[in-house]
């Protein structure tokens, strides 16, 4: 396709942004079309279980009543345990079972059980569902219960093996978030609080943003219009979308070589995945303050196409793991950051957190935001590079680096 062809595309694209941002700034105090109550949220996996706990506990503080949950237990098929709302008994996040494991939700009936896996992001444990299976199944006689999965993939074999019995197995239930996200909107339109309504709104608006990768866009009619308006906006507009993840990855590229120069000039050095560039989850942005380091301050993406930001101390490889003090690196750096940390076996301390690492507001999630691709290449002091430096430079001299080299 020839060049020209593309700059008109641009050009004509540029013209609508400037109109559209102007008609943005016009209408800001009657519209505040930039003013997202999810902004405001959090955002995690746990939020989210407690989301669902909230909206699915009828005598909860929405007070719609068993509204809520009555369009839920709708949403399974007819061979499984059906409860009736009104034999709910209590409502559980986080519930621990004896083998430590916990369940995000689990509902309890007096005739049987409801437990939500929810992975919206995370990957499965070795038997995790399996595991779940067992316990509700120890709990609840004749086989009255069921085991929501709840998530855009499969249940791997890893969690719930081939093997597993079929009195197990079968009571197993597959529910992905693009179905969650209709019923958010069913219970939304059935709300009779304004309040409540917006809530649910907003629950609905994060798990497509953030789960389903859609992008909400006010404007999209318009958007659409003008590819569509001639076959050269349409071509024109096909080969950039084609072309995109070849920017993406340029952009990583050209961030990571200016990264390492600015580190190298700090007498430290950059351990940065490749695979992260393709949009891989958990690979790692790290920096050794040290050579006989084997930790050191990292950022990673949770899940998939540039998702879910967090930051932390992370081991540089499996054998450094066995080698760390977990607990006086989160312990340290809960009073570096005024913030608890998690701690995984890889990570002593990480968190979503961004007000960790900086002041400067960072996109959590980069797949379709076009100012976290902009923070790559920003050289300035409120670019992503940057940021990194401004952290290295906090943990030289505030930090106790010798934590990071390990026993």
């Amino acid at each position: 396709m020839e060049a020209s062809v593309i700059e008109d595309l641009l050009t004509e694209f540029q013209i609508w942004y400037d109109l559209d941002l102007k008609a943005k700034q016009k209408y800001q105090a009657q519209l505040a079309p930039d003013f997202r109550l999810i902004d405001f949220l959090q955002r995690d996996e746990n939020a989210l279980s407690s989301y669902l706990s909230l909206l699915l506990d009828p005598v909860g503080r929405h007070g719609q009543g068993d509204v809520y949950l009555a369009k839920f237990l709708a949403l399974l098929p007819e061979s499984s345990f059906q409860p009736a709302t009104a034999d709910h008994v209590s409502s559980h996040t986080e519930f621990r079972l004896p083998s430590n494991r916990r369940l995000d939700l689990y509902l309890r009936f007096r005739t049987g059980g409801l437990a939500i896996e929810n992975k919206p992001w995370a990957t499965d444990q070795k038997k995790q569902v399996y595991d779940y299976a067992t316990y509700l199944d120890s709990q609840h006689l004749d086989g009255r219960w069921v085991l929501i999965y709840l998530s855009n993939g499969e249940i791997s074999e890893h969690s719930l093996p081939k093997h597993a019995p079929a009195h197990l197995a079968d009571r197993v239930v597959s529910l992905d978030f693009f179905r969650l996200a209709g019923w958010l909107d069913e219970c939304a339109v059935l709300t009779r609080a304004a309040s409540v309504r917006l809530f649910v709104e907003t629950v609905a608006q994060f798990i497509r943003e953030q789960v389903n990768g859609e992008m909400q866009l006010d404007n999209g009619h318009e958007l659409t219009e003008l590819m569509l308006r001639n076959e050269k906006n349409l071509r024109g507009a096909f080969y950039i979308s084609q072309h995109l993840h070849e920017v993406k990855r340029q952009l990583w590229r050209d961030f990571a070589d200016h990264l390492r120069d600015e580190l190298n000039a700090l007498g430290a050095e950059l351990v940065f995945d490749e695979e992260l560039i393709d949009g891989a989850a958990h690979m790692v942005i790290g920096t050794r303050l040290n050579p006989a380091d084997r930790c050191g301050p990292s950022w990673a993406f949770n899940k998939r196409n540039h998702e879910e930001l967090y930051f932390g101390i992370c081991a540089f490889s499996e054998a450094d793991t066995k080698n760390i003090d977990s607990g006086k690196i989160k312990r340290a750096m809960d009073k570096l950051c005024d913030l608890p940390g998690r701690t995984t076996s890889w990570w002593p301390w990480w968190t979503f957190d961004s007000r960790a690492f900086t002041s400067h507001p960072v996109p959590s999630n980069w797949f379709n935001n076009p100012d976290a691709w902009l923070g790559l290449q920003d050289k300035s002091h409120e670019g992503f590079a940057a940021i990194i430096i401004g952290m290295v430079k906090r943990m030289q001299s505030e930090f106790d680096i010798s934590l990071l080299q390990g026993r």
